[in-house]
């Protein structure tokens, strides 16, 4: 039995170095996006250019989304590329989204990220990120009848923990704000497997408090019998 439990106890360490991705997969078709839960982002009282944004992150990467107007496909609907202030940790990163304009209907188009680091947070950053993933595209949306040829712009980004010199933990607070667009601010945590992690750890401690194992004297005496 107790050989047992290191086995089972061994395989909930295999367990919780597993990453959660989410199933996304940055390249500018947004339809993984569909079942993911997003905020609605306005600047003050404006509640006609709503935004929609989701932020999530696994083990590896920070993940983004946005869209412009989902409402109404007109308004403020062009890709805002500067003022994204997005904090990991005690780290704080300004992201400027490179060559976002004069996008097409239909169109899909990979672009870069520059992050700069604040200086009073480490000032590590001030660059092109080499393995962000990015895709901004601009479609029709037709949803508000009022609206003659609508479209929105959309983003989507995928920003590896290493490429901000970051280290995801499962306690981790991770931000997104940009004041161009609205109030609100965007929360998450790193590493999203650790509730599980601790659940799978209380059995295994639950199942070794349940076996009993023998004292070293009742060991001995049971051999010279």
């Amino acid at each position: 039995m107790f050989l047992i439990g290191l086995t089972i106890f061994g395989g909930t360490t295999t367990v919780q170095a597993a990453d959660n991705d989410y199933g996304i997969k940055i390249d500018g078709n947004f339809s993984d996006w569909a079942d993911k839960k997003k905020t609605d982002i306005q600047s003050n009282d404006d509640r006609y250019n709503i935004k929609h944004e989701a932020l999530l992150a696994d083990g590896k990467n920070i993940y983004f989304y946005l869209n412009m107007s989902p409402n109404h496909g007109n308004g403020y609907k062009n890709l805002q590329p500067a003022g994204y202030e997005l904090r990991v940790g005690d780290k704080l990163f300004w992201l400027t989204i490179q060559d976002p304009y004069n996008l097409q209907i239909n169109e899909k188009r990979a672009v870069k990220i520059w992050a700069y680091e604040q200086d009073n947070t480490g000032g590590g950053v001030n660059e092109i990120l080499p393995n962000a993933k990015a895709y901004i595209s601009r479609v029709r949306n037709n949803d508000d009848p009022t609206i003659n040829n609508g479209s929105t712009d959309k983003m989507e980004f995928e920003i590896p923990f290493s490429d901000l010199k970051a280290v995801s933990t499962t306690s981790q607070k991770v931000t997104m704000h940009n004041g161009n667009l609205g109030n609100q601010t965007l929360t998450t945590e790193g590493g999203s497997t650790g509730p599980v992690i601790l659940a799978i750890s209380g059995l295994a401690i639950a199942m070794f408090g349940i076996i009993k194992i023998p004292k070293i004297s009742e060991l001995r005496k049971s051999l010279h019998e």
